[in-house]
């Protein structure tokens, strides 16, 4: 291991007492040597990599160590803070120093004793004595990771002749200019192993040295260009001996047909000893050329029929991954930097290192986007992805505006200058329209969001009918209808909020993009509650709770803090706090800001809801917090509307009517406040909302003109959007005229009121029913599968069906149009007779399994 990947420090630092007794901690993993090669993505220059002093984490990191810190330990402390480094001084006042030397000796011993066992060494040999392994140990300095790498060599040499071959070695491990010297015993151990290895391992060697950490034993073989028949019994032999002396350890991994080989720690670093090694383009194409195979793998099942695998390939091959990144830009590939590049940071996205995310996607666009590149002729289509995954990224740090104008430039320029090599930019166009509303409507504005989502799904669909980008066209096009259907949805246009959304959804069953099902099936759900239709919204919920096999813990929280909200809709307000703090946790887990604040919104309302005021007042505090560390307007209107609703719930609480009607006051400035925001983003739903509120609160405060005018404003919207809480302010309306005494107003608008619940009411037993007739539609699918199944296992095996099996398909063929077809195409299958097409008028369902039936024939 050389010097300067010594000197990286990990920091994980772990604080206990912070608000609300939530426990955070603060991981600098990124400086790890595992991130940290060549010219590691995660940053905008060297200086942010390596900053003077010889600490190996950033600046902005360092800052922020030395800002939590005062923060924790100036006055009166909050909190404890841990702090594991390599470099010995921490440069932090008053820490208690606790340094970490190798293994006590019982300890060193008794891994000795471990291994030497498991490894069937004799030690009841001459030389062997507890003296001679004392010395041994003492050369060691006690390390684990020396002993796990010696002790095998024990076998055929004995102590003392390793003791000498150390002291000879060690001095080619010694650094004068090094701040410790903890490691020559470590580097003199693995070379003691390495030279030791047979040819087939000294072979195989070198190749080692490009991986980090380790590597899928088949992308090995790929870069190391080792056909499996010349090289079966030779890698067997290398692999054997490699795992013989520690160097390699093997893992099967479910759902992975090739092993993954996970290297001793030390290992990258030794092989990458080679001081021609980076300088060989030859390798560093080959081995761009592997991962570029091993990112279309990885990016194919991120988007398609198996993202859980996507993610588990991802996170053993990240290093490498980040490693042909680097490569891929340096040898001038600028598509397959790109392309890697995007996938990396869609992992970090979905596994919620968002930090790391911002970090990776800056270091991309400042490698395809520099003036000298821009200079040689404009933009290419690697330059416009990587400008727009800043984009995006730049808009989650609360740089809205700054987001916005980047995305305006690009699409100026684009339809200027085209793309730098004469290319057609409609891909990118579209792509840049696409990201364009989805910033406008994120950040509030989703009467803006309409135009450019429109504009950009009219692009895709232009694009579809182009074989080479037809999969792509669709794939954005689902998601660009799927952003469409959140800007009706929060402007009140419900009916084509379920529309856009049900046709995105279509889509992406259609590709059989899982993850993208989840989101659209919640996506749904969320219209379906806004709609008051809970059965229905509840069943989607169900069906999209298979994201926990996905392995995506962005989509995981939202799933469980929408599910809360659909509690809250059913006054469950106890579950819902119990779905808002899962989803909470799992936020805070990925450190999703935006997310937690909108959650510390909903579990205040809940809270609220319960009665708990005061842990409400807490939520909202800290939502608020957020929203103005984030520059979120929707967030704080939201906050300020809630904020009111609380001042109301206390003066309805107080039976002081000074102390009542001051908090009625503040109440009514609370909403205000949020209706100015709201109507500055003309979101007329919630400014409806807010309307409401303040005829509710001028009510109570006897200012009945001001509450009819408040109380109308909000019908008129409500009305003219069909939103159901229109029964809400008929209440309030009816509320109104009783306490005016006018009784026949009253009665009009008591029977408005009822007349809409009992609408409500009813649509939602027909949800049920539809709910009910789903699931018996799901238990006739699977039976129909099963009989597929056995029809083919009796085509194949050229057997009779069994007696039970061939009764259900003869009761199969005697049912209506089309079912009885069905039964007759399978029962054609199974007598080995010739296929008929599979029949027409059948659910999709049913048609992919004969379509696939077929296909298999």
């Amino acid at each position: 291991m050389c010097r300067e990947t010594r000197l990286k420090p990990l920091l994980l630092i772990q604080i206990w007492g912070s608000p609300h007794d939530i426990p955070k901690s603060h991981n600098f993993e990124s400086t790890l040597p595992i991130y940290q090669h060549d010219q590691p993505p995660g940053g905008d220059d060297q200086r942010s990599y390596e900053p003077p002093g010889g600490l190996g984490f950033s600046d902005d990191a360092r800052a922020q160590l030395h800002t939590l810190y005062a923060d924790l330990t100036d006055g009166q402390p909050r909190g404890r803070q841990v702090i594991t480094c390599r470099p010995q001084q921490t440069g932090l006042r008053g820490v208690k120093e606790l340094p970490l030397g190798g293994l006590s000796r019982p300890d060193s011993l008794y891994l000795l004793a471990a291994i030497l066992d498991q490894k069937s060494i004799d030690v009841e040999r001459a030389g062997y004595e507890r003296e001679a392994m004392t010395d041994l140990l003492n050369k060691l300095d006690d390390h684990p990771l020396s002993i796990e790498l010696v002790a095998p060599h024990l076998k055929t040499t004995p102590p003392a002749q390793i003791v000498a071959e150390f002291d000879e070695m060690l001095p080619q491990f010694s650094d004068a200019d090094a701040h410790e010297g903890r490691n020559s015993s470590l580097l003199t151990s693995l070379a003691f192993s390495q030279r030791r290895l047979g040819a087939a391992a000294q072979r195989v060697w070198p190749y080692l040295g490009w991986f980090d950490g380790g590597v899928f034993e088949m992308f090995l073989l790929d870069f190391a260009e080792m056909e499996a028949a010349a090289w079966a019994a030779a890698w067997a032999a290398a692999r054997t001996e490699l795992v013989e002396t520690a160097l390699i350890r093997v893992e099967e991994l479910p759902g992975f047909n090739t092993l993954y080989l996970r290297f001793h720690p030390t290992l990258t670093g030794a092989a990458r000893l080679d001081a021609n090694r980076d300088a060989d383009d030859t390798m560093a194409a080959r081995f761009v050329d592997v991962y570029r195979q091993v990112n279309k793998m990885a990016h194919d099942a991120l988007f398609g029929k198996d993202p859980a695998w996507g993610m588990a390939l991802m996170a053993r091959e990240e290093a490498n991954l980040r490693r042909a990144a680097a490569l891929a830009f340096q040898q001038k590939q600028r598509s397959a930097g790109g392309d890697i590049a995007n996938t990396l940071g869609e992992y970090l996205q979905r596994a919620g290192r968002l930090r790391e995310r911002d970090g990776l996607t800056a270091w991309a666009k400042a490698q395809l986007t520099t003036a000298g590149e821009l200079a040689d002729g404009g933009l290419d289509a690697a330059a416009c992805a990587a400008i727009l995954q800043h984009v995006w990224t730049r808009f989650t740090q609360g740089e809205a505006a700054a987001a916005i104008a980047d995305i305006q430039a690009l699409l100026t320029q684009l339809q200027a200058d085209g793309l730098r090599d004469g290319g057609d930019p409609t891909l990118q166009l579209a792509m840049g329209h696409l990201h364009l509303g989805r910033i406008y409507d994120h950040a509030g504005r989703s009467d803006l969001a309409i135009a450019p989502l429109q504009q950009a799904i009219k692009l895709f669909e232009d694009l579809t009918g182009l074989q080479n980008l037809s999969g792509l066209a669709r794939g954005n096009l689902a998601a660009a209808l799927g952003d469409l259907a959140n800007a009706y949805m929060t402007l009140g246009q419900m009916a084509k909020a379920l529309q856009t959304a049900e046709r995105a959804l279509a889509i992406n069953r259609d590709m059989g993009r899982e993850r993208e099902i989840v989101v659209g099936l919640t996506r749904i759900a969320q219209i379906l509650t806004a709609q008051n239709r809970y059965q229905a919204a509840a069943g989607r919920y169900d069906e999209a709770l298979a994201a926990r096999q996905v392995g995506d813990g962005e989509l995981e929280g939202s799933i469980l803090q929408q599910m809360g909200s659909l509690h809250d809709k059913q006054r469950q307000h106890d579950q819902a706090v119990g779905r808002y703090r899962q989803a909470l946790t799992r936020f805070q887990q990925i450190g999703d800001q935006g997310n937690e604040m909108r959650t510390c919104d909903l579990l205040a309302s809940a809270e609220m809801q319960r009665g708990q005021l005061d842990a409400a007042a807490a939520w909202y505090e800290r939502a608020h917090e957020l929203a103005v560390q984030l520059g979120d307007q929707r967030q704080l209107a939201a906050i300020a509307q809630n904020r009111g609703i609380l001042s109301q719930t206390r003066a309805q609480n107080s039976s002081d009517p000074a102390r009542r009607a001051a908090y009625l006051r503040q109440a009514a400035v609370s909403i205000e406040e949020s209706l100015a925001i709201w109507l500055e983003m003309d979101n007329q739903p919630n400014a409806a909302a807010s309307y409401g509120q303040l005829g509710k609160i001028y009510r109570l405060l006897g200012e009945f003109d001001k509450a009819e005018e408040n109380l109308l404003q909000a019908m008129q919207i409500e009305e003219s959007l069909n939103l159901p809480d229109v029964y809400i302010t008929y209440h309030f309306l009816f509320e109104l005229a009783r306490d005016r005494g006018d009784a026949a107003a009253a009665a009009a608008w008591q029977a408005k009121r009822d007349a809409k619940i009992a609408e409500l009411e009813a649509r939602n037993r027909a949800d049920s029913q539809t709910s009910e007739v789903s699931k018996t539609s799901e238990v006739l699918v699977q039976n129909i599968l099963a009989l597929a199944q056995a029809a083919y296992n009796a085509r194949v095996a050229n057997a009779p069906l069994l007696p039970e099996v061939g009764e259900a398909l003869a009761h199969l063929m005697e049912q209506p149009e089309p079912l009885g077809q069905v039964g007759l195409f399978l029962a054609a299958v199974a007598a080995n007779e010739p296929v008929a097409a599979v029949p027409a008028g059948l659910p999709p369902q049913l048609a992919d399994i004969l379509h696939a039936l077929q296909n298999t024939l």
